[in-house]
């Protein structure tokens, strides 16, 4: 009885290191045509794929739209315009900006820490594709159009400083 145990804990114990084997060999990679996965990108921004160091995203400017300054502070990105004209504004300091011209098969690489935004000036939709290294954006996230420009993350920032306020003030009033 006690040999049939001990054989059986062996057994397992192989299996779950062959499993743990495989599992860790699994890689997973993203292929795919990107001029045409962006030309055909409806949404505002689409997550395509995202790995532990980097992440694919899908955008969608429209005539006038921007995407607003800001800066990661972590992450290099990277952005290349498959459709549509505008500009990229940049530099260390949001008091003082460069501004360069872009069009259909321009790239832009933007070193972490770069305030910028990009703005479509055309009356197309400006379609692109940018990379982020490390991610920045929740795996699979589907954004049909731009948050309001006082959404995101100053938005959800004063969100979750008042909630905790009126949360503290409800539990003490109980």
């Amino acid at each position: 009885m006690i040999l049939k145990k001990i054989i059986t804990i062996f057994i397992c114990s192989i299996f779950l290191q062959i499993y743990v084997l495989f599992i860790s060999t699994m890689v997973e990679i993203f292929t795919g045509n990107i001029e045409k996965l962006s030309l055909e990108n409806k949404d505002y921004r689409k997550v395509l794929f995202t790995s532990g160091r980097q992440q694919l995203v899908l955008m969608r400017l429209k005539p006038g739209e921007y995407i607003g300054m800001e800066k990661h502070d972590d992450a290099d990105q990277f952005i290349r315009i498959e459709k549509g004209n505008g500009a990229v504004q940049f530099g260390a300091d949001v008091k003082d900006l460069l501004q360069v011209t872009l069009g259909d098969g321009s790239a832009v690489l933007i070193p972490a820490g770069t305030w910028h935004n990009i703005i479509n000036t055309s009356n197309e939709d400006m379609k692109l594709y940018t990379l982020y290294s490390p991610p920045q954006h929740e795996d699979k996230l589907v954004q049909a159009n731009k948050p309001a420009q006082e959404g995101g993350k100053v938005y959800h920032q004063k969100y979750l400083k008042y909630k905790g306020k009126y949360l503290s003030l409800k539990k003490s009033l109980i």
